[in-house]
């Protein structure tokens, strides 16, 4: 019989972050402008499900959260903004964004294997690779 139980963890830490942004902004015309910016964030000490094997019995193995998980987002974004000329101002943008890591969130991992933690790389949940917002004001 196989016996495994969730345990808690009082080491747990709050996730680190670094982030970094360049830019650039230059008006092209007495009512608009264009801003360019790349960034980039890696975020450290994100929770994940650990599993813990090979114990003696009756136990087997046991389950706890740990700071296991890591990801990086970097890309860059667009923009033009046109002040209000005749009732009209327009601001759209556009960004590419790529958000990879070792998990989306505490139980992505969950079930996958029980020889301990996954470190491969993968598209998180909060990847998108295209994004185009538009206001435009009358």
């Amino acid at each position: 019989m196989k016996y495994s139980f969730l345990a808690n963890n009082p080491n747990l830490k709050p996730s680190r972050t670094v982030d970094y942004e360049l830019g650039f902004q230059q008006r092209i015309s007495q009512s608009s402008a264009i801003k360019i910016s790349a960034f980039y964030k890696e975020v450290k000490d994100l929770i994940q499900e650990r599993v813990y094997t090979n114990l003696p019995a009756p136990l087997n193995s046991y389950e706890s959260y740990g700071n296991l998980d890591f990801s990086t987002i970097k890309g860059f974004s667009f923009g033009l903004d046109r002040r209000r000329t005749n009732n009209l101002q327009l601001s759209a943008t556009y960004t590419l964004q790529f958000a990879n890591g070792s998990g989306s969130d505490a139980n992505s991992s969950n079930g996958l294997n029980n020889r301990g933690p996954i470190r491969n790389l993968s598209a998180l949940n909060i990847d998108e690779r295209h994004r185009i917002t538009a206001v435009a004001d009358y």
